[in-house]
């Protein structure tokens, strides 16, 4: 999770609503659901 770098290409990974393999166990209990908000800004010089 969080702002990664991979292969030249910057990304944000959020914890998102789906079940993961990282967890031991399936499913999402105890793993509570996350949204993200990315604000895009331009600044022109």
């Amino acid at each position: 999770m969080g702002m990664q770098r991979v292969n030249s290409i910057t990304q944000y990974i959020s914890a998102g609503l789906a079940p993961s393999d990282f967890y031991p166990m399936p499913g999402r209990l105890f793993n509570t659901p996350a949204v993200t908000v990315l604000s895009f800004t331009a600044k022109i010089d």
